[in-house]
Protein backbone atom coordinates (compact mmCIF):
# COMPACT_ATOMS: atom_id res chain seq x y z
CA UNK A 1 0.00 0.00 0.00
CA UNK A 2 2.78 2.41 0.86
CA UNK A 3 4.59 1.67 -2.42
CA UNK A 4 1.40 2.13 -4.45
CA UNK A 5 0.69 5.45 -2.65
CA UNK A 6 4.18 6.75 -3.38
CA UNK A 7 3.81 5.79 -7.02
CA UNK A 8 0.48 7.59 -7.21
CA UNK A 9 2.02 10.67 -5.69
CA UNK A 10 4.81 10.59 -8.27
CA UNK A 11 2.30 10.19 -11.09
CA UNK A 12 0.20 13.05 -9.71
CA UNK A 13 3.29 15.24 -9.36
CA UNK A 14 4.34 14.45 -12.93
CA UNK A 15 0.83 15.23 -14.17
CA UNK A 16 0.82 18.59 -12.36
CA UNK A 17 4.23 19.47 -13.76
CA UNK A 18 3.10 18.70 -17.30
CA UNK A 19 -0.10 20.70 -16.78
CA UNK A 20 1.85 23.69 -15.44
CA UNK A 21 4.23 23.49 -18.42
CA UNK A 22 1.28 23.41 -20.82
CA UNK A 23 -0.32 26.41 -19.09
CA UNK A 24 3.01 28.25 -19.23
CA UNK A 25 3.20 27.61 -22.95
CA UNK A 26 -0.36 28.92 -23.33
CA UNK A 27 0.55 32.07 -21.41
CA UNK A 28 3.66 32.69 -23.51
CA UNK A 29 1.75 32.04 -26.72
CA UNK A 30 -0.95 34.51 -25.67
CA UNK A 31 1.67 37.04 -24.61
CA UNK A 32 3.52 36.83 -27.92
CA UNK A 33 0.26 37.21 -29.83
CA UNK A 34 -0.79 40.15 -27.64
CA UNK A 35 2.52 41.96 -27.99
CA UNK A 36 2.45 41.30 -31.73
CA UNK A 37 -1.03 42.87 -31.96
CA UNK A 38 0.20 45.81 -29.88
CA UNK A 39 3.19 46.38 -32.15
CA UNK A 40 0.86 46.12 -35.14
CA UNK A 41 -1.38 48.78 -33.52
CA UNK A 42 -4.35 46.41 -33.26
CA UNK A 43 -4.95 47.58 -29.72
CA UNK A 44 -8.35 45.99 -29.10
CA UNK A 45 -7.08 42.53 -30.02
CA UNK A 46 -3.94 43.11 -27.95
CA UNK A 47 -6.04 44.02 -24.90
CA UNK A 48 -8.19 40.91 -25.25
CA UNK A 49 -5.15 38.65 -25.48
CA UNK A 50 -3.17 40.32 -22.71
CA UNK A 51 -6.15 40.23 -20.36
CA UNK A 52 -6.18 36.47 -20.79
CA UNK A 53 -2.50 36.41 -19.86
CA UNK A 54 -3.00 38.27 -16.56
CA UNK A 55 -6.11 36.22 -15.77
CA UNK A 56 -4.00 33.07 -16.06
CA UNK A 57 -0.91 34.55 -14.43
CA UNK A 58 -1.73 37.64 -12.31
CA UNK A 59 1.93 38.16 -11.36
CA UNK A 60 3.24 37.98 -14.92
CA UNK A 61 6.54 39.92 -15.14
CA UNK A 62 5.62 42.05 -18.19
CA UNK A 63 1.98 41.63 -19.28
CA UNK A 64 0.58 44.48 -17.14
CA UNK A 65 3.06 46.90 -18.69
CA UNK A 66 2.04 45.81 -22.19
CA UNK A 67 -1.61 46.31 -21.23
CA UNK A 68 -0.74 49.81 -20.04
CA UNK A 69 0.86 50.56 -23.40
CA UNK A 70 -2.35 49.49 -25.14
CA UNK A 71 -4.49 51.84 -23.08
CA UNK A 72 -1.97 54.66 -23.49
CA UNK A 73 -2.15 54.23 -27.25
CA UNK A 74 -5.94 54.58 -26.96
CA UNK A 75 -5.54 57.70 -24.78
CA UNK A 76 -7.28 55.92 -21.89
CA UNK A 77 -4.78 57.35 -19.46
CA UNK A 78 -6.44 56.48 -16.13
CA UNK A 79 -6.70 52.82 -17.09
CA UNK A 80 -3.12 52.86 -18.37
CA UNK A 81 -1.89 54.25 -15.04
CA UNK A 82 -3.72 51.50 -13.18
CA UNK A 83 -1.98 48.82 -15.30
CA UNK A 84 1.46 50.42 -14.95
CA UNK A 85 1.08 50.58 -11.17
CA UNK A 86 0.16 46.89 -11.07
CA UNK A 87 3.33 46.12 -13.03
CA UNK A 88 5.43 48.21 -10.64
CA UNK A 89 3.89 46.41 -7.65
CA UNK A 90 5.08 43.13 -9.17
CA UNK A 91 8.50 44.50 -10.13
CA UNK A 92 9.52 47.82 -8.53
CA UNK A 93 12.70 47.78 -10.62
CA UNK A 94 11.02 47.45 -14.02
CA UNK A 95 13.28 48.85 -16.72
CA UNK A 96 10.66 51.07 -18.38
CA UNK A 97 7.38 51.07 -16.48
CA UNK A 98 8.02 54.27 -14.50
CA UNK A 99 8.79 56.05 -17.76
CA UNK A 100 5.46 54.94 -19.23
CA UNK A 101 3.64 55.81 -16.01
CA UNK A 102 5.13 59.30 -16.03
CA UNK A 103 3.96 59.94 -19.60
CA UNK A 104 0.39 58.94 -18.72
CA UNK A 105 0.38 61.10 -15.58
CA UNK A 106 1.62 64.09 -17.59
CA UNK A 107 -1.19 63.63 -20.11
CA UNK A 108 -3.69 63.98 -17.26
CA UNK A 109 -1.95 67.06 -15.88
CA UNK A 110 -0.68 65.19 -12.80
CA UNK A 111 2.68 66.87 -13.11
CA UNK A 112 4.22 66.15 -9.70
CA UNK A 113 3.49 62.43 -10.14
CA UNK A 114 4.96 62.53 -13.63
CA UNK A 115 8.20 64.14 -12.53
CA UNK A 116 8.53 61.73 -9.61
CA UNK A 117 8.07 58.74 -11.93
CA UNK A 118 10.60 59.99 -14.50
CA UNK A 119 13.19 60.54 -11.79
CA UNK A 120 12.47 57.11 -10.31
CA UNK A 121 13.10 55.53 -13.72
CA UNK A 122 16.42 57.34 -14.02
CA UNK A 123 17.33 56.27 -10.48
CA UNK A 124 16.72 52.65 -11.49
CA UNK A 125 18.64 53.05 -14.76
CA UNK A 126 20.77 56.19 -15.06
CA UNK A 127 21.40 55.40 -18.74
CA UNK A 128 17.72 55.20 -19.68
CA UNK A 129 17.87 57.56 -22.66
CA UNK A 130 14.12 57.74 -23.18
CA UNK A 131 13.48 58.68 -19.56
CA UNK A 132 16.05 61.48 -19.79
CA UNK A 133 14.47 62.59 -23.09
CA UNK A 134 10.94 62.55 -21.76
CA UNK A 135 11.89 64.29 -18.52
CA UNK A 136 13.61 66.99 -20.60
CA UNK A 137 10.49 67.43 -22.74
CA UNK A 138 8.37 67.51 -19.59
CA UNK A 139 10.55 70.19 -18.01
CA UNK A 140 10.20 72.25 -21.18
CA UNK A 141 6.41 72.04 -20.87
CA UNK A 142 6.75 73.28 -17.30
CA UNK A 143 8.99 76.11 -18.56
CA UNK A 144 11.87 74.82 -16.41
CA UNK A 145 14.47 75.23 -19.12
CA UNK A 146 17.57 75.21 -16.93
CA UNK A 147 16.48 71.79 -15.62
CA UNK A 148 15.52 70.57 -19.09
CA UNK A 149 18.91 71.20 -20.73
CA UNK A 150 21.04 68.66 -18.80
CA UNK A 151 18.37 65.98 -19.25
CA UNK A 152 18.24 66.57 -23.00
CA UNK A 153 22.02 66.67 -23.32
CA UNK A 154 22.26 63.37 -21.45
CA UNK A 155 19.55 61.88 -23.69
CA UNK A 156 21.36 63.09 -26.82
CA UNK A 157 24.58 61.38 -25.70
CA UNK A 158 22.72 58.10 -25.11
CA UNK A 159 20.45 58.36 -28.21
CA UNK A 160 22.63 60.17 -30.78
CA UNK A 161 20.32 59.34 -33.72
CA UNK A 162 17.20 60.88 -32.13
CA UNK A 163 17.30 64.24 -33.90
CA UNK A 164 14.22 65.54 -32.12
CA UNK A 165 16.29 65.70 -28.94
CA UNK A 166 18.85 67.95 -30.63
CA UNK A 167 16.05 70.08 -32.04
CA UNK A 168 14.60 70.52 -28.54
CA UNK A 169 18.03 71.46 -27.24
CA UNK A 170 17.97 74.29 -29.78
CA UNK A 171 14.66 75.48 -28.37
CA UNK A 172 15.93 75.33 -24.79
CA UNK A 173 18.99 77.38 -25.75
CA UNK A 174 16.68 80.11 -27.04
CA UNK A 175 14.83 80.14 -23.73
CA UNK A 176 18.10 80.35 -21.83
CA UNK A 177 19.10 83.49 -23.72
CA UNK A 178 21.43 81.81 -26.22
CA UNK A 179 19.53 82.32 -29.52
CA UNK A 180 22.51 82.13 -31.85
CA UNK A 181 23.49 78.73 -30.44
CA UNK A 182 19.86 77.64 -30.66
CA UNK A 183 19.60 78.69 -34.31
CA UNK A 184 22.79 76.77 -35.10
CA UNK A 185 21.33 73.67 -33.45
CA UNK A 186 18.18 74.04 -35.59
CA UNK A 187 20.21 74.48 -38.76
CA UNK A 188 22.19 71.29 -38.15
CA UNK A 189 19.01 69.29 -37.57
CA UNK A 190 17.29 70.70 -40.67
CA UNK A 191 20.32 69.95 -42.84
CA UNK A 192 20.06 66.31 -41.74
CA UNK A 193 16.27 65.95 -41.72
CA UNK A 194 14.31 68.74 -43.48
CA UNK A 195 10.84 67.51 -42.47
CA UNK A 196 7.65 69.34 -41.43
CA UNK A 197 8.04 68.56 -37.73
CA UNK A 198 11.48 70.14 -37.48
CA UNK A 199 10.57 73.06 -39.76
CA UNK A 200 7.60 73.83 -37.56
CA UNK A 201 9.37 73.51 -34.22
CA UNK A 202 12.24 75.72 -35.33
CA UNK A 203 9.80 78.29 -36.75
CA UNK A 204 7.75 78.43 -33.58
CA UNK A 205 10.72 78.94 -31.27
CA UNK A 206 12.19 81.61 -33.51
CA UNK A 207 8.83 83.40 -33.54
CA UNK A 208 8.59 83.27 -29.74
CA UNK A 209 11.78 85.31 -29.54
CA UNK A 210 11.21 87.51 -32.60
CA UNK A 211 14.33 85.99 -34.15
CA UNK A 212 14.59 86.22 -37.96
CA UNK A 213 10.82 86.16 -38.48
CA UNK A 214 11.07 86.02 -42.27
CA UNK A 215 13.10 82.80 -42.05
CA UNK A 216 10.69 81.48 -39.42
CA UNK A 217 7.80 82.12 -41.82
CA UNK A 218 9.61 80.20 -44.58
CA UNK A 219 10.08 77.24 -42.24
CA UNK A 220 6.41 77.34 -41.17
CA UNK A 221 5.17 77.53 -44.77
CA UNK A 222 7.34 74.54 -45.66
CA UNK A 223 5.75 72.58 -42.80
CA UNK A 224 2.21 73.52 -43.90
CA UNK A 225 2.79 72.78 -47.59
CA UNK A 226 4.51 69.46 -46.90
CA UNK A 227 1.73 68.28 -44.62
CA UNK A 228 -1.03 69.45 -46.98
CA UNK A 229 0.56 67.37 -49.74
CA UNK A 230 0.72 64.35 -47.45
CA UNK A 231 -2.99 64.71 -46.64
CA UNK A 232 -3.94 64.92 -50.30
CA UNK A 233 -2.13 61.65 -50.97
CA UNK A 234 -2.75 59.62 -47.82
CA UNK A 235 -5.10 56.60 -48.03
CA UNK A 236 -8.47 56.98 -46.34
CA UNK A 237 -8.30 53.74 -44.35
CA UNK A 238 -5.87 51.91 -42.15
CA UNK A 239 -4.66 51.72 -38.61
CA UNK A 240 -3.03 54.93 -37.43
CA UNK A 241 -2.54 56.18 -40.99
CA UNK A 242 -3.94 59.69 -40.82
CA UNK A 243 -4.80 61.04 -37.38
CA UNK A 244 -1.27 62.16 -36.54
CA UNK A 245 -0.98 64.04 -39.83
CA UNK A 246 -4.28 65.83 -39.17
CA UNK A 247 -3.12 66.87 -35.72
CA UNK A 248 0.08 68.15 -37.35
CA UNK A 249 -1.66 70.43 -39.88
CA UNK A 250 -3.57 72.02 -37.01
CA UNK A 251 -0.31 72.65 -35.14
CA UNK A 252 1.43 74.07 -38.20
CA UNK A 253 -1.42 76.47 -38.98
CA UNK A 254 -1.11 77.76 -35.44
CA UNK A 255 2.62 78.33 -35.84
CA UNK A 256 2.14 80.25 -39.07
CA UNK A 257 -0.58 82.35 -37.47
CA UNK A 258 1.64 82.98 -34.44
CA UNK A 259 4.40 84.29 -36.72
CA UNK A 260 1.91 86.69 -38.38
CA UNK A 261 0.87 87.81 -34.89
CA UNK A 262 4.49 88.49 -33.95
CA UNK A 263 4.78 90.57 -37.13
CA UNK A 264 1.69 92.57 -36.18
CA UNK A 265 -0.38 91.16 -39.07
CA UNK A 266 -3.45 90.28 -37.01
CA UNK A 267 -5.80 89.63 -39.92
CA UNK A 268 -3.64 86.80 -41.29
CA UNK A 269 -2.83 85.67 -37.77
CA UNK A 270 -6.52 85.24 -36.95
CA UNK A 271 -7.22 83.28 -40.15
CA UNK A 272 -4.59 80.65 -39.43
CA UNK A 273 -4.98 80.44 -35.66
CA UNK A 274 -8.80 80.25 -35.87
CA UNK A 275 -8.58 77.38 -38.33
CA UNK A 276 -6.14 75.58 -36.05
CA UNK A 277 -8.34 76.13 -33.00
CA UNK A 278 -11.51 74.90 -34.71
CA UNK A 279 -9.78 71.72 -35.82
CA UNK A 280 -7.61 70.81 -32.84
CA UNK A 281 -8.86 72.74 -29.77
CA UNK A 282 -5.34 72.84 -28.35
CA UNK A 283 -4.91 75.05 -25.28
CA UNK A 284 -1.81 76.86 -26.54
CA UNK A 285 -3.42 77.62 -29.88
CA UNK A 286 -6.52 78.95 -28.12
CA UNK A 287 -4.31 81.21 -26.01
CA UNK A 288 -2.80 82.65 -29.19
CA UNK A 289 -6.29 83.40 -30.47
CA UNK A 290 -7.09 85.20 -27.23
CA UNK A 291 -3.93 87.29 -27.58
CA UNK A 292 -4.94 88.23 -31.12
CA UNK A 293 -8.31 89.45 -29.82
CA UNK A 294 -6.53 91.47 -27.13
CA UNK A 295 -4.27 93.09 -29.69
CA UNK A 296 -7.40 93.97 -31.67
CA UNK A 297 -8.79 95.69 -28.55
CA UNK A 298 -11.54 93.16 -27.77
CA UNK A 299 -11.01 92.22 -24.10
CA UNK A 300 -14.37 90.50 -23.71
CA UNK A 301 -13.77 88.17 -26.63
CA UNK A 302 -10.21 87.55 -25.42
CA UNK A 303 -11.39 86.58 -21.93
CA UNK A 304 -13.95 84.13 -23.33
CA UNK A 305 -11.26 82.59 -25.52
CA UNK A 306 -8.78 82.30 -22.65
CA UNK A 307 -11.46 80.43 -20.65
CA UNK A 308 -12.03 78.01 -23.54
CA UNK A 309 -8.28 77.51 -23.81
CA UNK A 310 -7.99 76.69 -20.12
CA UNK A 311 -10.69 74.04 -20.57
CA UNK A 312 -8.86 72.56 -23.55
CA UNK A 313 -5.85 70.27 -23.89
CA UNK A 314 -2.55 71.43 -22.34
CA UNK A 315 -3.15 75.15 -21.80
CA UNK A 316 -0.06 77.31 -21.18
CA UNK A 317 1.14 77.38 -17.60
CA UNK A 318 0.58 81.12 -17.11
CA UNK A 319 -2.77 81.40 -18.88
CA UNK A 320 -4.91 81.15 -15.74
CA UNK A 321 -3.26 84.27 -14.31
CA UNK A 322 -3.71 85.97 -17.68
CA UNK A 323 -7.46 85.37 -17.50
CA UNK A 324 -7.63 86.35 -13.82
CA UNK A 325 -6.00 89.69 -14.66
CA UNK A 326 -8.80 90.35 -17.16
CA UNK A 327 -11.88 89.21 -15.23
CA UNK A 328 -10.84 88.77 -11.59
CA UNK A 329 -9.63 85.56 -9.96
CA UNK A 330 -13.04 84.82 -8.42
CA UNK A 331 -14.66 84.39 -11.85
CA UNK A 332 -12.10 82.08 -13.44
CA UNK A 333 -13.44 78.69 -12.26
CA UNK A 334 -17.02 79.37 -13.37
CA UNK A 335 -15.86 80.64 -16.76
CA UNK A 336 -13.67 77.60 -17.36
CA UNK A 337 -16.43 75.17 -16.33
CA UNK A 338 -18.87 76.79 -18.76
CA UNK A 339 -16.20 76.81 -21.46
CA UNK A 340 -15.69 73.05 -21.14
CA UNK A 341 -19.29 72.45 -22.17
CA UNK A 342 -18.85 74.95 -24.99
CA UNK A 343 -15.92 72.99 -26.40
CA UNK A 344 -18.14 69.93 -26.73
CA UNK A 345 -20.86 72.01 -28.35
CA UNK A 346 -18.36 73.32 -30.92
CA UNK A 347 -17.81 69.74 -32.13
CA UNK A 348 -21.47 68.66 -32.02
CA UNK A 349 -23.66 68.70 -35.12
CA UNK A 350 -27.43 68.21 -35.25
CA UNK A 351 -28.32 65.49 -37.77
CA UNK A 352 -31.72 65.01 -39.39
CA UNK A 353 -33.99 63.16 -39.80
CA UNK A 354 -34.61 61.78 -36.30
CA UNK A 355 -35.28 58.10 -35.60
CA UNK A 356 -38.63 58.11 -33.74
CA UNK A 357 -39.72 54.96 -31.97
CA UNK A 358 -36.29 53.68 -30.82
CA UNK A 359 -36.52 52.00 -27.41
CA UNK A 360 -32.98 52.93 -26.30
CA UNK A 361 -30.13 55.17 -27.37
CA UNK A 362 -28.16 53.89 -30.34
CA UNK A 363 -24.83 55.00 -31.78
CA UNK A 364 -22.32 54.37 -34.54
CA UNK A 365 -18.89 55.61 -35.61
CA UNK A 366 -18.18 57.20 -38.99
CA UNK A 367 -15.20 58.58 -40.87
CA UNK A 368 -15.86 61.83 -42.74
CA UNK A 369 -13.51 63.06 -45.43
CA UNK A 370 -13.73 66.85 -45.64
CA UNK A 371 -12.74 69.14 -48.46
CA UNK A 372 -13.17 72.59 -46.90
CA UNK A 373 -16.40 72.34 -44.87
CA UNK A 374 -18.10 69.85 -47.21
CA UNK A 375 -18.00 66.07 -46.79
CA UNK A 376 -16.73 64.42 -49.95
CA UNK A 377 -16.90 60.94 -48.44
CA UNK A 378 -18.61 59.36 -45.44
CA UNK A 379 -17.89 55.83 -44.29
CA UNK A 380 -19.76 53.82 -41.64
CA UNK A 381 -17.22 52.14 -39.36
CA UNK A 382 -19.04 50.29 -36.59
CA UNK A 383 -22.06 50.42 -34.35
CA UNK A 384 -25.81 50.03 -34.76
CA UNK A 385 -26.63 49.01 -38.33
CA UNK A 386 -29.75 51.21 -38.31
CA UNK A 387 -27.43 54.21 -38.57
CA UNK A 388 -25.56 53.00 -41.66
CA UNK A 389 -28.25 54.69 -43.77
CA UNK A 390 -27.01 58.08 -42.50
CA UNK A 391 -23.93 57.94 -44.73
CA UNK A 392 -25.70 59.86 -47.52
CA UNK A 393 -27.33 62.29 -45.09
CA UNK A 394 -24.01 63.18 -43.48
CA UNK A 395 -22.61 64.15 -46.88
CA UNK A 396 -25.17 66.96 -47.05
CA UNK A 397 -24.11 68.57 -43.78
CA UNK A 398 -21.79 71.51 -43.25
CA UNK A 399 -19.05 70.84 -40.75
CA UNK A 400 -17.28 73.32 -38.41
CA UNK A 401 -14.03 73.40 -40.34
CA UNK A 402 -12.79 76.75 -41.67
CA UNK A 403 -9.64 76.58 -43.79
CA UNK A 404 -7.13 79.43 -43.56
CA UNK A 405 -6.53 79.76 -47.30
CA UNK A 406 -7.88 78.67 -50.67
CA UNK A 407 -5.39 75.83 -51.16
CA UNK A 408 -6.82 72.34 -51.69
CA UNK A 409 -6.83 70.13 -48.61
CA UNK A 410 -8.33 66.92 -47.32
CA UNK A 411 -9.11 66.38 -43.63
CA UNK A 412 -10.34 63.16 -42.05
CA UNK A 413 -12.58 63.38 -38.99
CA UNK A 414 -13.91 60.53 -36.92
CA UNK A 415 -17.28 61.08 -35.30
CA UNK A 416 -19.87 59.28 -33.20
CA UNK A 417 -23.47 59.61 -34.33
CA UNK A 418 -25.89 59.03 -31.47
CA UNK A 419 -29.70 59.03 -31.47
CA UNK A 420 -31.52 59.53 -28.17
CA UNK A 421 -34.66 57.61 -27.26
CA UNK A 422 -35.74 60.14 -24.63
CA UNK A 423 -35.62 62.93 -27.23
CA UNK A 424 -37.87 61.24 -29.79
CA UNK A 425 -34.92 59.79 -31.70
CA UNK A 426 -33.10 63.13 -32.16
CA UNK A 427 -29.60 62.50 -33.54
CA UNK A 428 -26.32 64.34 -33.00
CA UNK A 429 -22.78 63.72 -34.14
CA UNK A 430 -19.82 64.45 -31.89
CA UNK A 431 -16.56 64.87 -33.80
CA UNK A 432 -13.48 63.41 -32.14
CA UNK A 433 -10.46 65.65 -31.69
CA UNK A 434 -7.68 64.54 -34.05
CA UNK A 435 -5.27 63.82 -31.21
CA UNK A 436 -7.72 61.34 -29.68
CA UNK A 437 -8.26 59.32 -32.85
CA UNK A 438 -6.10 56.21 -32.86
CA UNK A 439 -7.44 54.52 -35.97
CA UNK A 440 -9.59 55.07 -39.05
CA UNK A 441 -10.94 51.56 -38.77
CA UNK A 442 -13.95 50.26 -36.93
CA UNK A 443 -13.80 48.95 -33.37
CA UNK A 444 -14.33 45.17 -33.12
CA UNK A 445 -17.61 44.38 -31.39
CA UNK A 446 -16.89 40.68 -30.73
CA UNK A 447 -13.94 39.59 -28.59
CA UNK A 448 -11.41 37.54 -30.46
CA UNK A 449 -10.43 34.23 -28.89
CA UNK A 450 -6.88 33.03 -28.68
CA UNK A 451 -5.98 29.97 -30.70
CA UNK A 452 -6.09 26.79 -28.62
CA UNK A 453 -2.74 25.31 -27.57
CA UNK A 454 -1.47 22.32 -29.45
Amino acid sequence: MQADGAQQLLLKDDFLKKRLMAEKKDVERLLQSGVGALEGRDFQTAIQLLKQVVDMEPDHPSAWSSLGRCYSALAQWETAIEKYRKQIAINPYDDNCYNSLAWACAELGRYSEAEEAYRKQIEINPLHGWAHRNLGFFMMQQEKYAEALPELEKAASILPNELIIRERIGSVLFHLGRPEEGAQAFEKVLQTAPNPLFWNDAAYTMAEFGFRLDLAEQYALSAVHGTRTALLNVPTAGKFCCPLVIESISTYWDTLGFIHMQKGDYANAERYVSASWELGQHGECGAHLGEIYLNQGDKQRAAAQFARSLAAYQPPVKLRKRLADLVGAEKVDDLVTAAGAELIKMRTIEVTPALPGIAEDIKADFIITLSSAAASEVRFLSGDEKLRAYEDQLKKLRFPFPTPDDQPIRIFRRGELKCFAAEGGACRMLLELPRNVRSLEGTPTQPQKAAPSS
